[in-house]
């Protein structure tokens, strides 16, 4: 991929901005309760898990497409009703 962000094992605190592709490949992590405006693409085998440690939403001002095989990991608290989210989605 030329001139994007390629997750490997990372995780948004703060923000991403740019207009390029974010591109989490298989077998990588994303994470984060940051902001991204870039597209997001998770690969077959990749994650996008929102929040870091704890529970938190991850905020993708643009598309968020999961390829076949992907997984979106969410943290849920049964005793006070929270879990992670994705906010802002465009499509």
């Amino acid at each position: 991929m030329t001139g994007g962000f390629e997750a490997a094992a990372d995780a948004v605190t703060g923000s991403l901005l740019g207009g390029n592709p974010v591109a989490v490949n298989g077998g990588a992590t994303l994470g984060g309760s940051g902001l991204i405006t870039s597209a997001v693409n998770v690969s077959s085998n990749a994650t996008l898990a929102a929040g870091n440690t704890s529970i938190g939403a991850l905020t993708v001002n643009n598309t968020l497409t999961f390829a076949t095989g992907a997984t979106n990991f969410v943290r849920l608290n049964k005793s006070t009703g929270t879990n992670d989210s994705v906010a802002g989605l465009t499509q």
